[in-house]
């Protein structure tokens, strides 16, 4: 590639980087939400739209930014939300719920429930494997928003 190259790949900032994406409902949500893995967040993180009326929420007393140094607004915590597969559960997990919108997916699956769960990514076969359970990515989205400091 030559340095006046115009492609995407030579356009796109140097911290971006493509996550997959995958579809899961939750027990605090009506429907099917598109959550991004990123095994690099230190939280799952939710946005309060999803929340259904009626969810307790706690009062957060955390302040979370992005890698930008950017503050996420934090409405609440949701505590032991069980996120599933069709009717399949594949875990429990806590969500920090945000005001703040995500561009291209719902919430963030970060390291807590991947560890919890014990979920292993295939990237080659575009797919995470939770016990017996294979969810395949639905898509991928580049960001460079997510990490808690």
């Amino acid at each position: 590639m030559t340095p006046d190259s115009t492609s995407e790949e030579s356009q796109r900032p140097k911290d971006a980087h493509k996550l997959p994406v995958v579809t899961l409902n939750t027990s605090i949500s009506k429907y099917p939400l598109q959550f991004l893995l990123d095994t690099g967040s230190s939280v799952n993180l939710l946005h309060e739209s999803h929340v259904s009326p009626g969810v307790q929420l706690q009062v957060p007393r955390l302040v979370v930014s992005t890698l930008g140094g950017n503050r996420v607004s934090l409405r609440g915590i949701a505590r032991r939300v069980h996120v599933r597969n069709g009717p399949a559960t594949l875990g429990q997990a806590n969500f920090l719920v945000t005001g703040d919108r995500m561009k291209g997916f719902d919430g963030i699956l970060g390291a807590p429930f991947l560890n919890q769960a014990k979920v292993a990514i295939d990237f080659q076969q575009n797919s995470m494997k939770v016990s017996n359970h294979l969810v395949n990515f639905g898509k991928t989205v580049e960001t460079n928003m997510c990490n808690v400091s």
